[in-house]
């Protein structure tokens, strides 16, 4: 394994790398860092502290997908999301006609910046049903990305519009 060395001027250097390793490992937020940089006091250094915006998705957020209503309903604390879904869609029935069918199920994942990574699992199954990968768009007004089963790998182009004002 190599070392990695850093151009430090200072003896406690090494220690000042392993907070800063420690700190991104155990999730300090990247707020708290930037006030409380590790370099501070360091004289000629670089900060090695950074910065990621995360976007707000909070709330209610819609899509039609394959002719079903799609809705999430996110709630956010700093970079974690948990939260439901709900896809209501029309199920053709054996008299030629049609019936509202639901499923719903729970919401986790994470934000990095403007993209939401995680997974969907529907009510009463013990592992995710569908993962995903979305990108904010610049207005925050809607979101766009891949959703994909895990089951048998389908991926499908989905596009969520927000559905409430931003909370």
């Amino acid at each position: 394994m190599k070392k990695i060395m850093f151009p430090l001027r200072s003896s406690s250097a090494p220690v000042y790398i392993i907070l800063w390793l420690a700190m991104i490992f155990i999730g300090v937020s990247p707020g708290y860092a930037q006030q409380n940089s590790i370099n501070d006091n360091l004289p000629g250094s670089k900060d090695l502290t950074t910065s990621v915006a995360v976007e707000n998705w909070q709330g209610t957020w819609k899509s039609l997908i394959d002719g079903g209503l799609f809705t999430f309903e996110f709630t956010q604390n700093d970079a974690k999301i948990i939260g439901t879904f709900k896809v209501i869609f029309q199920m053709p029935t054996g008299s030629g006609g049609s019936q509202t069918m639901s499923n719903k199920g729970t919401v986790n994942a994470a934000v990095s910046g403007n993209r939401l990574t995680g997974t969907l699992t529907f009510d009463g199954e013990p592992e995710p049903d569908l993962s995903y990968e979305f990108d904010m768009s610049p207005d925050a007004q809607s979101f766009s990305g891949q959703m994909i089963d895990l089951e048998d790998g389908d991926r499908k182009q989905v596009t969520f519009t927000r559905a409430d004002a931003p909370k």
